[in-house]
């Protein structure tokens, strides 16, 4: 119960993981099945919002029908989105199956204050056995997609310094990413300083204003910071204007994830029973890919920018039921903190 497809899903998410890149073609085989894998991400963003009531506040139960009720409003949207997306014909049946998905889900959620924990869970079984299958003839759709893998020698530091405009300024670049490694973040910001208002509102800009948000948003940084935690808004403000500026850059799904994560850990908290807005979150994953696709038009043969949108859409939600809280724990250690020095999460601000 509340963990229908998780055995499932992870498998999904990895089949993704595993396969990497695959190219994004102006084909409607290719956008439509990346429309299908977000719709997907939005459908799970409802059921771990439910999972909250299901799995930790069951005897709540008017705040049970409230968030059902919202549960079945935001399912009944995404409903209507499907039905006005246009698939290739091959692909009407992934589209038919997924408003059924929807439809049996609704049904679930309908009254489910009323319900035992048996009547739910066996509620829940069948819907699995559902998404199951949907999630296996997706598979078989991607057949329609072209998978390529990003050259050996491939590093992405060399799709951000071939943005700069001097030898220099590159080179300055790359000594601040070499202190960044060497943890003097202090010395990284004092070059990434000199540089940022040259290259204001530009790509190369914004893989400036990323490094600087690392140097803040580090919890064991050597740059002093303020007992209000100033920095880490602050820090967190520059990624989200990033990812608000509708511009291409190299650093667009790296800026997304940390955005993501820094804002569920500052402000929305790591517990299982956190507030944690999937829809939200993926509403923005969304915008992002459409700036990607709308740069590959004109950009066809940029093979990162297309590795950039099968990152945006294989990073799955945030998810409840860990040990020690949400999945975005694993997130933030992932991202910010060096796990062979045991360092420590910062402590939730809001549950």
């Amino acid at each position: 119960m509340g963990k229908w497809a998780f055995s499932k899903k992870t498998f999904f998410i990895l089949f993704f993981l595993c396969i990497f890149s695959f190219s994004s073609p102006a084909s409607s085989f290719s956008d439509y099945l990346d429309r299908i894998i977000f719709f997907n991400l939005q459908l799970q963003a409802v059921t771990v919002d439910m999972y909250l009531y299901i799995g930790w506040l069951f005897e709540e139960k008017e705040e049970m029908k409230k968030a059902s009720e919202n549960a079945i409003n935001d399912l009944e949207e995404l409903a209507s989105f499907v039905k006005k997306s246009n698939p290739p014909k091959d692909l009407v049946s992934l589209k038919e199956e997924f408003l059924k998905l929807i439809d049996r889900l609704k049904d679930i959620y309908q009254g489910i204050e009323r319900k035992d924990e048996k009547e739910i869970e066996k509620e829940f079984t069948l819907f699995a056995e559902l998404y199951n299958t949907f999630i296996d003839n997706l598979e078989k759709a991607f057949k329609y997609k072209e998978f390529v893998k990003l050259p050996k020698d491939f590093k992405i530091i060399n799709e951000e310094v071939k943005l700069a405009k001097t030898e220099e300024d590159k080179n300055l670049y790359i000594k601040a990413v070499h202190f960044m490694k060497k943890k003097h973040f202090k010395k990284a910001y004092g070059i990434l300083s000199q540089l940022k208002d040259k290259y204001k509102d530009t790509a190369f800009g914004d893989c400036i204003m990323l490094k600087i948000s690392d140097c803040w948003l580090r919890p064991f940084t050597d740059i002093e910071k303020k007992k209000n935690f100033a920095l880490e808004k602050e820090g967190i403000k520059i990624l989200e204007d990033i990812i608000n500026s509708k511009r291409y850059s190299p650093v667009l799904f790296e800026a997304f994830y940390k955005w993501r994560t820094s804002t569920q850990a500052f402000y929305y908290g790591m517990s299982n029973i956190s507030q944690i807005p999937n829809k939200m979150y993926n509403q923005k994953r969304w915008q992002l890919i459409q700036v990607i696709k709308r740069y590959l038009k004109n950009n066809p043969q940029d093979i990162w920018a297309k590795y950039q949108i099968d990152l945006l859409l294989s990073l799955p939600n945030i998810e409840r039921g860990g040990r020690l809280g949400n999945s975005n724990l694993v997130h933030w250690g992932i991202l910010y903190v060096d796990l062979s020095k045991k360092e420590t999460p910062p402590k939730n601000k809001k549950r």
